[in-house]
């Protein structure tokens, strides 16, 4: 059963929304060890494209966990992102570099991170608590948001290993 929540995103002037592009990620809670992703446990999949770059927009609202510790991987592999934004301002640019996609985020705060999939596959973002995570004790996986990430539009699917894709020119 979905639960009924909602998020505000306020964009700069000039700046425009892209739903493919722009991902809102709400989490609460209500369910014991459980956390929602935009209103639901079992969230279905996002579609993402290699070589797109996504806004993740992240927005903590969970009562019962002050504090969630996110996490994009494939498989078991910490992946990386850029930190954009925390709660609604700008970044500056000497904090706006590529890191590793693991961030404690609080209750009552967002983050905006930008993602770009280099390879097809499933990631996911996961939502734990544990040391240092707001619950004590061992760290407790709550919830995964899933993404299943497909070859860049017009990609033939003949990538080398590396997970490089060609770009056409223009």
């Amino acid at each position: 059963r979905a639960h009924a929540v909602g998020a505000l995103v306020v964009l700069e002037p000039g700046e425009r929304w892209d739903p493919t592009r722009d991902l809102v990620i709400l989490l609460s809670d209500g369910v014991p060890q459980r956390v929602y992703f935009n209103g639901s446990l079992t969230p279905a999949p996002k579609a993402l494209e290699v070589g797109r770059t996504y806004r993740l927009r992240i927005a903590d609202i969970a009562v019962c966990r002050y504090l969630l510790n996110l996490r994009l991987v494939r498989d078991s592999a910490l992946l990386s992102w850029r930190p954009i934004a925390k709660d609604g301002f700008t970044l500056p640019s000497a904090q706006a570099t590529v890191r590793p996609s693991a961030v404690n985020l609080p209750s009552g705060e967002t983050a905006d991170f930008e993602f770009t999939p280099d390879r097809p596959g499933e990631l996911a973002l996961e939502v734990w608590s544990g040391p240092g995570g707001g619950s004590g004790g061992n760290p407790m996986l709550h919830g995964r948001l899933p993404f299943r990430v497909s070859p860049a539009a017009g990609d033939s699917g003949s990538a080398k290993s590396s997970g490089a894709r060609a770009r056409p020119r223009r």
